[in-house]
Parts: structure tokens; sequence; C-alpha cells
């Protein structure tokens, strides 16, 4: 790094360490945000400003959301701006330390339209071990080792009625997504959500573009991974 981007970035390095902040810019500005939480970008309002913008086109008053691996709840909470107290979110994540963060955040906030679940989500009910990866987003299930959570299915949570069927579904869960969508057949074909959905590897991205096709929905990409592996597309049901 040069000397320039040293001098761009001393004032963040005098940022207190755990402070809550408000989000100065963006769908969020105002709400406030621990400065730790996650990249500089979250306080400053320019976190994934792409997908910011997406998430003030799609989501609309009364919708429900579900964010599935909602990390430290940066997109909960503008899911649950957006949506209003009419309607819902699902906050879907298993890594302690991240729940704790996402807590935080909603009390911070006063948030009271968001549902937090302590859980994973794949192909199967039961428990697995998730692998807390090099960094605290980068969290996946693994079969040998890690920490020990449990496991759902998006239809169970449905047929359960933990939360009301999602009109909206945001998915980054670092690898999982292709058992995540094999988990939620009944209810994509029956309630047809959108889906705005992050995938991990070449592997991962074309069993989730052959799942979501068999079931009827139009895919664009939003990003191309060809470089580092990480795609992300957007899923809206074919009309009939």
């Amino acid at each position: 790094m040069n000397w320039i981007g040293r001098l761009v970035r001393l004032p963040l390095k005098l940022v207190p360490a755990s402070t809550p902040l408000r989000i100065l810019s963006g769908p969020l500005a105002g709400q406030r945000w621990i400065s730790t939480a996650g990249p500089h970008g979250c306080w400053l309002g320019t976190y994934e400003r792409e997908l910011q913008n997406l998430f003030v086109r799609t989501v609309r008053a009364g919708d429900v959301v579900w964010d599935i691996g909602a990390n430290v709840g940066f997109f909960t909470l503008l899911a649950a701006r957006r949506v209003s107290p009419a309607g819902r979110v699902l906050a879907i994540e298993p890594l302690p330390r991240n729940l704790e963060l996402l807590k935080q955040h909603l009390a911070l906030n006063g948030i009271g339209n968001v549902t937090v679940l302590a859980q994973a989500v794949a192909d199967a009910r039961g428990t697995a071990f998730l692998a807390p990866g090099t960094s605290p987003s980068m969290g996946h299930l693994d079969a040998e080792h890690g920490i020990e959570v449990a496991v759902t299915t998006i239809d169970a949570l449905v047929e359960s009625g933990v939360a009301p069927a999602p009109r909206i579904v945001k998915m980054d869960i670092e690898g999982a997504e292709s058992r995540a969508l094999a988990g939620a057949r009944q209810t994509l074909e029956r309630h047809r959500p959108v889906i705005l959905l992050s995938t991990h590897g070449w592997a991962q991205h074309e069993a989730c573009v052959s799942i979501l096709g068999e079931l009827g929905y139009e895919l664009s990409l939003r990003r191309d991974g060809a470089a580092d592996g990480q795609y992300e597309l957007v899923a809206l049901p074919r009309r009939h």
C-alpha cells in the first residue's frame, strides 16, 4: 500500500473499538452500528452498495424477508426498515459471535419485527459442524470439525410456522446454497419467492442454477465470479 492509501485510511484507525456509531450514508443512514462488527464500509454506508440498492428496489412495506446467513445483521437491518412494522424478517445465522452482534444491532435500533434463528440451513434437519473459516463472515458447514450447530431446512421452517413463508429470500451461506435450495423445493414451488443468492465456487453455482431452472425461475447474473469463485444471482419466478 502506498503512502496515499495509508493516509486515507488513517482516520479509520482512530475509530474507537466496539463503539456504536450512526451509519453515515445509504438506505440505513442514521441507524446505529457497532464499529468493529464488520468492515468500515458498514458504518460508512458504502458496504455492498449495489446489493443495498437492489434491496431498496425489491423489498416493499408489508413483505416477509428471510435473511439466510444473516451474519451480524447489516441486511437484516435494511430488510427490517424496508418492510416497515407491517412486515416481518427472519434472520438465520448459526455462528455464536455473529448472533450476539446481530442481536445487539437489533436492540440498539429498537427493532421489533425481526425473528432471529440460531441454526444453519441445508437439505435435512439435524446437527452438523460449522467451520468458522478465516473470518467471521465465512463460516461454512463442514462434515468433520468445527462448532456443532443445529441444522434445519427452509421447507421445515415454513411447515412448522416459525415464520411466514417468504416473499424475498436473501441467501449467502458459504457453499451450502445448493443444499439449502434442495431443502426448499416445496416452498419455492408453492410460494414463489424472489431469491437474491450468493454462490461460492463454479460447481456450487451450476448446481444452484440447475435447481432453480427446474423450479421455473428466471435467472440473471448480478456478479460474475469467474475471477474469484463468488457469483451472485437474482432469481425471479417465471411468469406463465
